[in-house]
């Protein structure tokens, strides 16, 4: 991402919608951060998620650190926290804190962040550390000095979503201050202070939903180049216009139809749990687990719409000044994330279906 962009995202409060009034941010209703998110994926896919990541990262880090620590790192609304979560890497306890290693792959926008989150795993001298449900105990550790924390240039080496920007950090035997560390699930949402508002009783469930708009974005943005190229070319050694064909308007409007009930399903079933959360209610199980459906659904409209949109527009689908290769690109690449892939369906049908479960986040949004 051109560092331009990035400041203006910066100066415009794109990575202050749901930081806490505390430090200047909005603590913005989910389901307007939501349609900002697409509104940005629709202009640029890298652009959308890197808001809707780095957003959901200050929710994450409100909710789990306490908030003297949470306030330090996420001090300046203008910048993000930049976190990976993948691989897991390895925390041992000392005096004061922790001693973290590993490579984490995947952390967005950590050029310009102003603290670098990462996810590791609890050791002590037996090897990894479980918790009550039999999972690993997970840690978020998050630094914003000049500690030994390196960006691997040039590990962002993808076919979509190029402009995130996620290289890799590694951390070697770096100190996190236990007020920068907190035990993902391990307390349950703040009753007072900056931290205290439903957004963040939300997590995980929001920072799942990020991922939705982008699918949805990238989906619109193909939409938008069909219906362009349409209205202009008519295929190689034919008459009929592109348009004309019923191929191309049934295109038109089961794409349009996918990526409504997507965004409708996504919309009011964050909507719901937000309303709960803000009349002091916990929401249901069902009510959380459609959460978790909606961004599935939401995300997957991007490659299946831009599927159909690329077998419709021809060859002007591979060519580099057009968009359609591009959004291929970008829509298979975010559709592997894996907070909302396919995969995630599985996790939804354990619960369904009353089954153990096996995604940590699942358990600890189910517990909160």
């Amino acid at each position: 991402m051109a560092p331009e962009v990035f400041d203006a995202l910066g100066r415009s409060g794109m990575f202050s919608l749901w930081k806490p009034r505390a430090v200047g941010g909005y603590e913005t209703h989910p389901v307007t951060a939501l349609k900002v998110f697409e509104a940005l994926s629709r202009i640029d896919a890298s652009v959308g998620w890197a808001v809707a990541n780095q957003d959901g990262l200050d929710l994450l880090t409100g909710a789990v650190l306490d908030s003297p620590g949470a306030l330090d790192i996420l001090a300046d609304p203008t910048l993000p926290v930049s976190g990976a979560g993948f691989p897991l890497g390895v925390a041992r306890k000392i005096d004061g804190g922790y001693v973290v290693s590993g490579r984490w792959s995947f952390s967005s926008t950590c050029h310009g962040a102003q603290a670098l989150a990462v996810i590791a795993v609890l050791h002590d001298e037996r090897g990894p550390v479980t918790g009550p449900e039999g999972l690993p105990v997970r840690l978020l550790l998050c630094c914003n000095e000049d500690l030994d924390a390196k960006i691997v240039e040039g590990s962002w080496r993808t076919m979509g979503m190029r402009g995130s920007g996620s290289n890799d950090i590694v951390m070697n035997d770096v100190f996190i201050a236990d007020r920068h560390a907190g035990v993902i699930g391990g307390t349950g949402p703040a009753t007072e202070g900056p931290f205290a508002g439903p957004i963040y009783a939300l997590c995980p469930w929001l920072q799942i939903a990020t991922s939705g708009p982008v699918g949805l974005g990238i989906a619109e943005a193909a939409i938008d180049a069909l219906v362009d190229l349409a209205a202009t070319k008519t295929p190689n050694h034919t008459v009929r216009a592109l348009r004309d064909r019923e191929h191309t308007q049934a295109a038109v409007g089961r794409s349009r139809a996918i990526v409504n009930g997507a965004r409708a399903y996504l919309h009011d079933s964050v909507g719901a749990v937000y309303a709960a959360r803000a009349a002091g209610h916990r929401p249901t199980k069902q009510e959380h687990v459609d959460v978790q459906l909606a961004t599935c659904a939401a995300l997957e409209a991007g490659p299946v719409v831009v599927r159909m949109v690329h077998d419709v527009a021809g060859s002007s689908g591979f060519q580099e000044d057009l968009p359609f290769q591009q959004l291929l690109r970008d829509s298979h690449t975010m559709g592997q994330n894996t907070f909302a892939s396919v995969v995630r369906y599985e996790t939804c049908g354990q619960v369904l279906l009353n089954m153990p479960i096996d995604w940590g986040f699942m358990v600890w949004g189910l517990a909160r």
